[in-house]
C-alpha cells in the first residue's frame, strides 16, 4: 500500500489538488470549457482533457526520473534550455490569474453564503495560505492527498444526487446539438494550461521508484485529474443551460436543489480546496527559488522567507480578483493556453520525447 501511495496516489493528489481549486471546486472553468459545449459536447471535451493530461504528465514524470530533474529549475532548463525564460513569464501570469480566481471564488461564496465581507474573507484566506507555506512541503503534500480524497468522495455523491433530479425531457434539439471541433478545442485548451503547471509540481516525482513507474504514474494522474471534470459536467447538465450564467455554479446548483442541507459541508470543502490550490502553486514557486539558490551554493529559503514570498504573491493576485470570476476565467485562460502550448507542451512532445527515446536507445545498446 505504501508503494501505491508514493508512486501513484500522491503524485495524482498533488496534481489534482493544484488544478482543482479555481475550476473544479467552483465549477466555473468546467462551465467555460466543457458544459458550454452542451451535454454531449461536454463529454467529448472531458475525453480530450483526460487524453491530454495523461500524455503530458506521463512524459513529464518519465523525463524527470530519467534525467534526475525532480525540481522546477533543473526540469525546465533540461527540457527547454534558454526557452525557460518564456515559460517563467507565462507561469507568473498564470499564477497570479489562478490565485485571483480562487480568491474571487472564495469571497463571492463567503459573501452569498455567510454574509462575510470581502475584508474578513481575505484575512482568513491569506492567513491559511501563508501559514501552510510556512510549514513546508511534507505538510502540503499530505494535506493535498487527504483533501483530494475527501473532495472526490464528495463530488461523487454530489453528482449522483444531481442526476437523480435530471429531467431528460427538458433537453431540446438545440441543447443536444454538438459541435465536435469546438468541444475538442475547448477541452484541448483546458488540458494545455492546466498540465502546463507540471514543472511546478514536479517535486512530487521525487519518491517515485523508477522510470516505468513514473510513466504509469503520469497516466494515472492524468486520468484521475479528469474525473472531477466529468462528474461536475454530469451534475451541471441537470440544469443546463441555466447553469451556464452562474459565477460559482457548484454553489448555485446546491442552493437551488433539494439537498441544500449539505451547504455547510460544501462550504468547508470549497474553501479547503481553494486554499490548497493556492498553497500548492506557491510552494512550487518556493521550490523554484530553492533550486536557483542551490545552483549558487546558497542556503535554501527559511520558513519566514517562504511565507513572505507567498504573502506578496497573494496580495498582488487579490488586486486582479476585483475583475470578477467570470471575466477572469473567460478572458484570462483562453489566450494563455496557447502561450503554454508553444512554450511547454510542444517542446515536451518533440524535445522531451526525442531525448527519452535517445536515452532508452543508448541504455539498450
Amino acid at each position: 500500500m505504501k508503494y501505491v501511495y508514493r508512486n501513484y496516489l500522491l503524485p495524482a493528489a498533488v496534481f489534482q489538488g493544484v488544478i482543482i481549486g479555481g475550476g473544479y471546486a467552483t465549477g466555473r472553468e468546467i462551465i467555460e470549457f466543457i458544459t458550454i459545449n452542451g451535454p454531449l459536447g461536454g463529454l467529448i471535451s472531458c475525453l480530450t482533457i483526460a487524453l491530454g493530461f495523461a500524455i503530458v504528465l506521463s512524459l513529464s514524470f518519465a523525463f524527470a526520473k530519467t534525467f534526475g530533474t525532480s525540481n522546477y529549475r533543473t526540469f525546465l532548463t533540461s527540457l527547454l534550455g534558454k526557452g525557460w525564460v518564456l515559460y517563467e513569464i507565462l507561469f507568473i501570469l498564470l499564477l497570479v490569474l489562478i490565485i485571483a480566481i480562487v480568491s474571487a471564488a472564495a469571497t463571492d461564496t463567503a459573501k452569498s453564503a455567510l454574509s462575510l465581507t470581502e475584508s474578513y474573507s481575505f484575512v482568513i484566506i491569506f492567513t491559511l495560505i501563508v501559514g501552510c507555506n510556512y510549514f513546508g512541503k511534507i505538510l502540503i503534500q499530505n494535506l493535498l492527498a487527504a483533501w483530494t480524497f475527501l473532495l472526490m468522495i464528495s463530488l461523487l455523491f454530489y453528482t449522483v444526487a444531481c442526476l437523480t433530479q435530471l429531467d431528460a425531457g427538458s433537453f431540446t434539439d438545440k441543447s443536444l446539438y454538438t459541435n465536435t471541433i469546438d468541444s475538442v478545442s475547448s477541452g484541448f485548451k483546458f488540458a494545455v494550461y492546466n498540465s502546463a503547471l507540471v514543472p511546478v509540481l514536479i517535486y512530487c516525482t521525487t519518491q517515485i521508484e523508477g522510470k516505468k513507474a513514473a510513466f504509469k504514474a503520469g497516466i494515472f494522474a492524468g486520468i484521475v485529474g479528469a474525473v472531477p471534470a466529468l462528474l461536475l459536467h454530469l451534475a451541471f447538465v441537470t440544469r443546463y443551460p441555466e447553469v451556464i450564467e452562474q459565477g460559482v455554479p457548484t454553489f448555485w446548483l446546491l442552493r437551488n436543489s433539494d439537498f441544500s442541507q449539505f451547504e455547510p459541508l460544501y462550504l468547508i470543502i470549497l474553501f479547503g480546496t481553494i486554499i490548497l490550490t493556492a498553497v500548492g502553486l506557491l510552494h512550487g514557486v518556493n521550490e523554484r527559488i530553492n533550486g536557483w539558490l542551490g545552483e549558487y551554493h546558497k542556503h535554501e529559503l527559511g520558513k519566514k522567507s517562504q511565507a513572505a514570498i507567498s504573502a506578496g504573491l497573494v496580495l498582488i493576485s487579490v488586486l486582479f480578483s476585483k475583475i470578477g470570476i467570470i471575466s477572469l476565467v473567460a478572458k484570462g485562460y483562453g489566450w494563455i493556453a496557447w502561450g503554454f502550448f508553444f512554450a511547454f507542451t510542444l517542446p515536451l512532445l518533440i524535445i522531451g520525447t526525442s531525448k527519452l527515446i535517445k536515452r532508452s536507445f543508448l541504455n539498450a545498446s
